[in-house]
């Protein structure tokens, strides 16, 4: 049988044999030796496949628990953010931040294209927000953004860049300047689901810092 038309979406990768056999492992104590410097070594060996000095923060969350925390931290109900909507993920950001009581702002881009950096400049001249999001890879068109291009227009303005990057496959984000990256574990690093990221820059902190306390944290 032969189908005119496939859909082929870059999900869920194949875990390489030695991961598999990892996980076959015993457990070992969460609170002891071990497991600090296991961690200490993901920490390590993921911040060069992210482009940061940062620390990288890991959650016990899909990539879409990671996309809300990205917002939940660095924004506060009737906080403004303009969202890049050229894909089925950035959509679903947008409906996360309407759950957290945000003001949406969408630049709408036809699917699969990128945005026009013209077009993004004179909305971030026109309106003060808080937060620029963009999607690095977007897996259900197979678009890349140019996150250096959307990077340097962010940049001349107080806002921050967060980017879901779990199916990116090149990343800088110190270089790009991405604020707040997300990302996860079961696409272009190749393990099973349930392991979110996240590497904060020293900006994005200071407003974590200094925010009032809201009712909830991730």
């Amino acid at each position: 049988m032969t189908h005119p038309y496939r859909l082929r979406l870059p999900g869920l990768t194949t875990v390489p044999a030695r991961v598999r056999t990892a996980l076959a492992q015993q457990v070992v104590n969460d609170r002891g030796p071990e497991f600090e410097t296991v961690v200490r070594e993901i920490k390590a060996g993921l911040r060069p496949i992210m482009g940061t000095a940062n620390n990288v923060l890991l959650f016990a969350a899909s990539g879409t628990g990671m996309m809300e925390a990205s917002l939940a931290n660095v924004m506060a109900p009737g906080d403004k953010a303009l969202f890049i909507c050229n894909s089925q993920f950035a959509d679903r950001f947008t409906v996360i931040a309407g759950g957290l009581g945000l003001q949406a702002d969408k630049l709408d881009v036809p699917w699969g294209e990128a945005v026009d950096i013209a077009v993004l400049q004179e909305r971030l001249a026109a309106t003060d927000y808080r937060a620029v999001i963009a999607i690095h890879n977007e897996c259900s068109t197979g678009a890349v953004a140019d996150l250096s291009a959307i990077g340097a227009a962010v940049r001349e303005t107080d806002a921050l860049l967060i980017v879901d990057s779990v199916s990116g496959i090149e990343m800088q984000q110190d270089r790009w300047g991405v604020d707040t990256l997300v990302s996860a574990s079961q696409k272009a690093l190749m393990c099973p689901t349930g392991l979110g990221l996240v590497s904060v820059s020293e900006k994005a902190w200071r407003i974590i810092d200094t925010d009032a306390p809201r009712a909830r944290y991730y």
